[in-house]
Formats: C-alpha cells, structure tokens, sequence
C-alpha cells in the first residue's frame, strides 16, 4: 500500500521510540546488501540506522523523489515469518509494472 512520507515519518518515529529492531534490506539494479539495526535519528530531513554493534549504519536522506509503500504481516510472503510490517522505500520512480524498483525495506523483527 503506497503512503506518503508524513506517514512514513510517523512510521520512522515509532521505531526510534519503541527502539524496534528492523533488518534493512537494500535492493538496487546493480547490488543488494542486508543488515539488522535500529533507528537512531529521525528529521523531515533524513534518517539514521545503525547495528547494535556500531559496525553498519545507514544514513538515509529523505528527497522528495522518494516513494513510500507499507505492509503488515497480514502481507507477507510465508517465507519470511519472523518479520511484522514493513515500511518500504523506492529510491526511484515507483512503476507497478517494472518487477524490482531500486528500493530499501524496513522490517520489523518479531519478537521471540
């Protein structure tokens, strides 16, 4: 479901206050790169993910060419049970019709 980027601030503001763990997935037409972290900063300006251990961060400005889609659990594929919603960022011009837009995705880790 597409949101706008209030909404995903919203989003990114919970997960800094609740220090949710997230795995942030980055998908690009040329690379893809994975790790687990949480929020540490958030502004209209940009957000800052970091591991726990401080050994991978993530900063990531938040332009006004981005895109921002949202999923819950309820909409996950069952190959990826241990992830609650996911906030998804397109880096490029969203298009329905193309299979992998450039994109990065925040997942909630569940619980154990």
């Amino acid at each position: 479901m597409k949101t706008g980027k209030c909404e995903a601030l919203d989003m990114f503001s919970k997960y800094l206050s609740e220090g949710t763990l997230l795995r942030c997935y980055v998908r690009c037409s040329t690379y893809r790169a994975a790790f687990v972290g949480r929020i540490r900063t958030v502004s209209d300006d940009g957000i800052r993910l970091s591991s726990d251990d401080c050994q991978s961060e993530l900063e990531l400005p938040l332009s006004s060419d981005l895109q921002y889609g949202y999923g819950d659990s309820r909409n996950s594929p069952t190959e990826l049970p241990v992830y609650d919603g996911h906030l998804l960022v397109f880096m490029t011009r969203y298009d329905p019709l193309c299979q992998k837009p450039d994109m990065i995705a925040f997942s909630e880790v569940r619980a154990t």
